[in-house]
């Protein structure tokens, strides 16, 4: 992904998709998903250019549909990834991190029990050694 690049609307939706499909997908599949969400296929179709473009998807394979051959599409970027760029672009750098974890944990207190904190303890522990181990 071009750096700072923000995505639109409909590329987040195209994104949102593509990241909850384990499998590569066609463009017909984005546009049957942006049916249900009331959008035209002109739209998915722009999208899907769109992120080609910006390097935030990748062709993933072919595979025949009827008479012709339709390209199957994955992300290049995780989630996470674009969530980092976001939280960039809003001035939230790597010394912000501490803060954000707590922020997010009180955010989450409604569905928050007490085995979530040791998972997001173990979670940040495992981080700060795969830091350490990087700055040998």
């Amino acid at each position: 992904m071009k750096k700072n690049k923000l995505l639109t609307k409909s590329e987040e939706r195209v994104m949102d998709f593509l990241w909850e499909k384990e499998d590569p997908v066609t463009i017909s599949d984005i546009e049957q998903y942006f049916k249900k969400l009331s959008l035209t296929k002109a739209t998915a179709f722009k999208a899907v250019q769109s992120l080609l473009n910006k390097n935030c998807i990748c062709v993933n394979g072919v595979e025949r549909a009827t008479k012709t051959y339709a390209r199957r599409f994955s992300p290049v970027i995780t989630k996470e990834e674009y969530a980092a760029v976001l939280l960039e672009e809003r001035g939230i750098d790597i010394n912000s991190v501490g803060n954000l974890v707590v922020a997010m944990i009180g955010n989450q207190k409604k569905t928050h029990n007490a085995n979530a904190d040791e998972i997001v303890i173990k979670e940040l522990k495992s981080i700060i050694q795969m830091l350490r181990d990087r700055s040998k």
